[in-house]
């Protein structure tokens, strides 16, 4: 399932809620996602806490006239390895052609 994001709700703070949809491009399956933020440093860290205790830590780093950005996340059993970072890393490439169409800086 690789599709988007149609809704989201994050308060940027220590111990505040993120929540999001996410589904397939068809809409033929989805699921809804929450944690809680565990590490909010701007610019730099982002980590959240899931329910059942995983986290999931997204860093930024300046890479020449870029940045690098590293999601590290503590895996779930249901799903294999394989299948969770491919789902991370679309993730990533969305938030890539975002931020580029946008022109936004970090």
């Amino acid at each position: 399932m690789i599709g988007g994001c149609p809704s989201a709700e994050a308060d940027l703070k220590v111990a505040s809620a993120y929540k999001a949809r996410m589904e397939a491009r068809d809409s033929s399956d989805g699921f809804g996602f929450e944690a809680i933020y565990g590490q909010v440093q701007p610019h730099e860290v982002l980590e959240l806490v899931m329910a059942d205790g995983r986290r999931f830590r997204t860093i930024f780093e300046p890479a020449g006239s870029g940045t690098k950005v590293t999601t590290v996340f503590d895996a779930e059993a249901q799903n294999s390895i394989d299948v969770q970072r491919n789902g991370w890393q679309a993730i990533l490439d969305n938030f890539r052609a975002y931020v580029e169409s946008e022109r936004i800086s970090l």
